[in-house]
């Protein structure tokens, strides 16, 4: 009989870990991951992409002539 009772337990045991699973990982989601988030997309650009129209680190305006000295001295 404890044996029946002891399974019964088990399957019920993890119906619960399931479902507070899932609600721990909502809440976690909701209340560390989603204010984070927002919280730097308001405050500021970390990877400076606002206003960018383009890959390049430089603006086209400013980019140097390339000549054989300039490719000689890249960095």
């Amino acid at each position: 009989m404890l044996k029946a009772l002891w399974r019964g337990w088990l399957i019920i045991a993890k119906k619960i870990g399931y479902v507070q699973s899932q609600l721990i990982l909502a809440l976690v989601y909701f209340v560390v991951v989603t204010p984070f988030a927002l919280a730097v997309r308001i405050l500021k650009d970390p990877l400076n992409l606002r206003g960018v129209a383009s890959w390049h680190w430089f603006s086209q305006d400013n980019q140097p002539t390339p000549t054989l000295d300039w490719f000689k001295r890249q960095f």
